[in-house]
């Protein structure tokens, strides 16, 4: 039996957002960054997977999210999970970190969790190594993190949200 989970993101690298990313440059990031938001968001505790039935067993709504990226720096990962998640909510928010941040590190921890604090997804990106002793500690950290920022994001979605039409609109959307 094939299950087709409801969630397909597609990540496309724009050659404005780094040189490297001219021609097929960015596929391979893209790729990645596809996938692992694939096993993120595709999860009874990232989408309400039941609102998206139309016949129970046979027939459901399919949300592809295309993203496209204009500047390649900072944590992708974040900036494209926050986005998508307030996408679903019908606005758009993004977040960066700083490419400081980044150069830190050469093995990062990549986490997503709920509300709740629940792992839905964990990926170790980068050449580097980590300790094991290290990974226990950064995903709760990503936990503790997680679960701090849901509240108020959720607030302002709500808040946004309820403004119905007479929300200010700003940008090239508005």
């Amino acid at each position: 039996m094939f299950v087709l989970f409801p969630f397909l993101p597609l990540i496309i690298s724009s050659a404005n957002a780094t040189p490297e990313f001219e021609g097929r440059g960015g596929e391979e990031l893209g790729t990645e960054l596809s996938n692992t938001l694939y096993k993120v968001f595709n999860n009874k505790h990232s989408v309400d997977l039941k609102s998206l039935c139309i016949s129970a067993g046979e027939h459901c709504w399919v949300l592809y999210v295309d993203v496209l990226l204009l500047q390649c720096d900072g944590n992708l990962y974040d900036a494209i999970s926050v986005a998508i998640k307030a996408a679903l909510f019908n606005t758009k928010h993004v977040v960066d970190v700083t490419l400081q941040e980044k150069a830190c590190s050469v093995a990062s921890l990549v986490i997503s969790v709920t509300h709740t604090g629940t792992v839905t997804c964990a990926r170790k990106v980068g050449g580097g190594s980590l300790d094991p002793e290290s990974i226990f500690e950064m995903t709760e950290a990503g936990k503790r993190v997680g679960k701090a920022l849901h509240a108020p994001l959720m607030k302002l979605l709500q808040q946004e949200e309820s403004l119905g039409k007479t929300r200010q609109k700003v940008g090239f959307l508005g």
